[in-house]
């Protein structure tokens, strides 16, 4: 994703950007907001913004770190658990422990952080949110 935008539209702390492409853009005639698509981005800093101002914007970088690790590490951790509780679960629900089962437990614990993050997005959307880190003069 370009992390480079220029500011179409200012509504207090809401910014309406686009994508810009320095190239591209200082050749054109053209109004931006035609030929690209529109995205709302939030100004937390308060920065002074105008529009056809060039910004930077990106989203939140902690949260960015507290995925990475999420897609990394817990993934993996998950998938061990779930084959060493392999054994619990088919005690849990009286069958047989076949490599089925544990491949099946797997699987299973392999997807627990994906719907942890499908779930935590929706109910904090401001994390997911675009917003303004800088000016570029």
């Amino acid at each position: 994703m370009r992390k480079i935008y220029k500011v179409s539209s200012v509504k207090g702390n809401d910014v309406e950007i686009i994508p810009y492409d320095e190239g591209a853009c200082q050749t054109c005639s053209g109004s931006c907001s035609g030929c690209r698509v529109v995205l709302q981005a939030k100004n937390p800093k308060g920065l002074e913004l105008k529009t056809g101002m060039v910004v930077k914007a990106n989203v939140s970088t902690g949260f960015q770190a507290f995925c990475n690790l999420l897609a990394l590490i817990v993934p993996v951790l998950c998938a061990v658990a779930g084959f060493f509780c392999a054994p619990f679960i088919a005690d849990l629900f009286k069958t047989e422990l076949t490599e089925s089962l544990k491949a099946g437990t797997v699987l299973f614990f392999l997807f627990i952080p994906a719907l942890f993050i499908f779930i935590h997005t929706r109910k904090r959307s401001d994390l997911v949110e675009l917003q303004i880190t800088g000016v570029i003069e």
